[in-house]
């Protein structure tokens, strides 16, 4: 390889860890995050499995913070959960690597991801352009390049368990040859529990009975599934060191080959092929076998996998090279075996151990399997500590049963600069934001622990936060003169939300012309500084807690530090699922259309509108409208009953607004004879159909069809176009449909509807229903308009 590859971000959640200290922690405890599968991860499944086996998982697949992408509730609920959480994790790569996302949008950053076919596609009773999209791998690429504007390529890789190994492979490829800047490599895997995918799997001999995967024991009979999300930014060695990156380890070469024929069958191992991809990757490197220090083995714990990967090792070790045995090592015995990131687990468990200085053990490896066994392999059964200034040399393999494999040579980093032991006067300020509020406080306090727990340089910390986060509306800042008046001050900071676009008086023409530099805006009527704030530090965080947005680059100048890995945990817990999810429905109806004869049709009516109301409290005697029905629910209703042929009108519910009065109706051979089209009832049927989703049906009777006696209410319905005069009703309905359409029912008219997550296909649909009501807009009218407010006074719509 001709460039060194550098690994400066990395964000994963793997079965029981979610960052290096807990990783490193299970690994050294020789502790198995596999156990039997937690009753509530079956509700998110389609068709659950009903048989009980143990699973390396990872829990809360539903939790989801859209707002922190500007998604909206209507997009990211038909997104399947493993694109939600690539998503979150590719953005958690680029923080951790001391990058804000503004920082990154717009740069040559490639993406690769590898993701199966969901099968959590749970809720989506109507599919629409959201649920196609939301649940198709290659978009989940497409979404990471999109949401954070990262404009190199992005592609989707499928190459079964060796996929995200062969996703660094490709990478290093691209960044080598110059074709990207940066590449932003990972994927999610979460195991199929559905009835039909947990047959096959436990058919396929691959499984472990006992439901622990022991690599290289003699007991060893299978692999164990489990679940994962993990990425890492990869860059250049050269451009890293210049732009003082974070540096986890270094790639110093890939190589990728096909089993071809060189097995038993399509899908066994190939000791040959193994061997011949692992001798070309060290090739590459440059390095001989002596220069090894550990493999970090794929390690499956079948009988056929584990004899051909030792054989596929050892056949690569010179003997007269090599001094002393290469450590042996696999981190599925810890987590199961997680498909296609099964790669990507062992990259970062060989860069825990470098941060660790630490070679971990095999969990559960109490007697070598004979076949294994060889003087040039030491399999680990207890934690190896090494000194921090060794160099470590880690082979790490993926070898799939599709005969793709794949070997990655990865050096620990040595760092050696020297770092600044005083406080640099630059760094005498801190900046604090976050999208919502309700975060800061944990965000706060991971700075806090940070400074008080750990040794990590304060210019570094101070420096990564101020340039390597974005700003947001919720904000504070602070001055100080060393670390104890930070850590105090930390302790009694208070947030407050900005106003946008503010600007600034300053009477100080010198410090006028610096503060324009770092991007403040001055203007006659702005904000005035306070003319006894004099110290620049002062003076920026003055204006930063009050709206200014700061160049901090041009403010650290050719002043420069070391960016850092730290806590970002600024992202909101949101369990956002859909509302209503097909189980829901299934525990309450507990009906299907060919058997329902011994239900009366009380029984029947009610099981349907506590379905499709979600409300299992109704009785016969409520009123289906205090309920919270309305005529889009209703239409609903109607469209479930015709499937146990029992047929209403629109009309009838108004009418008989109760269960008891409906079913009396129906039992009574509904009465045709009498003419709806007349009633007051109707009219506000009428009223309420061509006003749906508006929360004040009500107060809007005006511009509505008058149906006369005589005439088919069915027939002569129509839309009337609205009074464009009248803009608190113009301003109510295209306000109710964004939030409708946006799934987002805290909308204001004044907010930015882009905030909300709106995007090209939602405000296609928003289009449509604004349709309905004669009111004619366009895409661009949205992107000149930001808010419903703007929109209601100055689009074009059409009478």
């Amino acid at each position: 390889m001709k460039n060194k590859i550098a690994v400066i971000g990395v964000s994963f959640k793997f079965p029981g860890a979610d960052n290096f200290e807990q990783f490193h922690w299970n690994l050294m405890r020789k502790k198995v995050s596999v156990s039997e599968i937690d009753d509530r991860r079956f509700k998110y499944v389609n068709n659950p499995s009903t048989d009980k086996f143990r699973l390396g998982y990872i829990e809360n697949i539903d939790l989801f913070d859209n707002s922190f992408f500007d998604i909206s509730n209507r997009e990211a609920r038909a997104m399947c959960p493993e694109m939600r959480l690539s998503l979150t994790c590719a953005a958690g790569a680029i923080i951790d690597a001391g990058y804000s996302l503004k920082n990154m949008r717009g740069s040559n950053c490639g993406v690769i991801v590898s993701q199966s076919n969901t099968n959590y596609e749970l809720g989506i009773a109507e599919r629409d352009a959201f649920s196609f999209t939301g649940n198709l791998p290659a978009m989940s690429d497409g979404n990471i390049g999109y949401y954070l504007d990262l404009r190199g390529p992005n592609m989707t890789i499928s190459s079964a368990c060796a996929s995200t190994l062969l996703a660094i492979h490709e990478a290093t490829i691209k960044l080598s040859t110059g074709q990207t800047d940066a590449m932003l490599v990972g994927g999610a895997e979460l195991a199929r529990l559905d009835k039909d995918s947990v047959k096959e799997v436990l058919s396929s001999g691959i499984m472990s009975a006992s439901g622990e995967c022991q690599p290289f024991d003699k007991n060893s009979r299978g692999t164990a599934s489990g679940d994962g999300v993990a990425f890492v930014l990869l860059k250049r060695y050269e451009d890293a060191l210049k732009d003082n990156d974070h540096i986890y380890g270094c790639i110093l070469s890939s190589a990728a080959n096909g089993n071809g024929s060189r097995s038993g069958n399509p899908t066994a191992p190939s000791a040959q092929a193994q061997t011949e991809v692992i001798s070309k990757a060290w090739k590459l490197a440059g390095i001989s076998s002596d220069e090894i220090t550990e493999i970090e083995a794929h390690g499956t714990g079948t009988v056929l996998g584990d004899p051909v990967e030792a054989k596929g090792i050892i056949d690569c070790i010179n003997e007269k090279e090599r001094q002393k045995p290469i450590y042996v090592t696999a981190v599925k015995s810890n987590i199961g075996h997680l498909g296609n990131l099964a790669g990507m687990a062992a990259f970062i468990k060989v860069l825990t151990g470098f941060m660790y200085n630490t070679v971990y053990p095999i969990a559960e490896l109490k007697e070598l399997n004979p076949s294994v066994i060889s003087d040039k392999l030491e399999y680990v059964t207890e934690p190896v500590l090494l000194d921090k200034s060794k160099k470590r040399i880690a082979g790490i393999s993926a070898f799939a049963f599709n005969g793709t494999n794949v070997h990655v040579v990865l050096e620990n980093y040595r760092n050696d600069k020297s770092e600044y032991s005083t406080l640099n006067e630059k760094n005498k300020i801190l900046k604090l934001s976050v999208k919502n509020e309700e975060v800061f406080e944990c965000y706060l306090h991971e700075i806090y622990n940070t400074l008080k727990n750990t040794d990590v340089n304060l210019n570094n910390v101070v420096y990564t936060l101020n340039c390597g986060r974005d700003d947001y509306s919720y904000r504070s800042c602070i001055t100080f003169s060393d670390e104890n008046e930070l850590i105090q001050k930390l302790c009694s900071c208070k947030l407050q939300r900005i106003v946008k676009n503010v600007e600034f008086i300053c009477n100080n023409a010198a410090l006028k012309d610096i503060l324009s530099s770092l991007g403040i805006k001055f203007s006659d009527s702005g904000l005035r500084i306070p003319e006894n704030i004099t110290a620049l530090s002062d003076v920026v965080s003055f204006c930063y807690k009050n709206g200014a947005n700061i160049k901090w680059h041009t403010y650290y100048g050719e002043t420069t530090f070391s960016r850092v890995s730290l806590p970002f945990n600024m992202m909101l817990e949101k369990h956002l699922w859909y509302k209503e999810t097909d189980n829901e429905k299934n525990e309450i109806l507990n009906v299907d259309c060919d058997n329902h004869e011994n239900r009366s049709a009380k029984e029947l009516l009610l099981d349907i509108l506590r379905t499709e109301l979600n409300n299992n409290a109704i009785t016969e005697n409520d009123s289906v409208f205090d309920m919270g029905a309305d005529s889009v629910k209703i239409i609903g209703i109607m469209d479930t009953l015709k499937k146990y042929d029992i047929v209403l009108e629109i009309a009838d519910f108004y009418k008989y607004e109760t269960v008891a009065d409906i079913v009396e109706y129906i039992e009574n051979g509904k009465n045709t004879e009498k003419n709806y089209a007349s009633d007051d009832v109707t009219k506000k049927c009428v009223n309420d159909i061509y006003t749906e989703d508006i929360k004040s049906t009500n107060e809007m009777t005006e511009g509505l069809p008058i149906v006369s006696e005589n005439e088919s209410t069915e027939e002569n319905i129509k839309v009337q176009k609205l009074d464009l005069s009248d803009k608190e009703k113009l301003t109510e309905i295209i306000l109710e449909i964004c939030r409708n359409g946006l799934d987002d029912d805290t909308i204001t008219k004044t907010d930015s509807l882009f905030d909300a997550g709106i995007n090209s296909m939602s405000m296609m649909m928003i289009i449509d229903d604004l349709n309905d009501y004669g009111i004619e807009i366009n895409i661009e009218d949205f992107y000149d308009n930001e808010t419903v407010e703007d929109i209601v006074n100055s689009i074009r719509i059409g009478l």
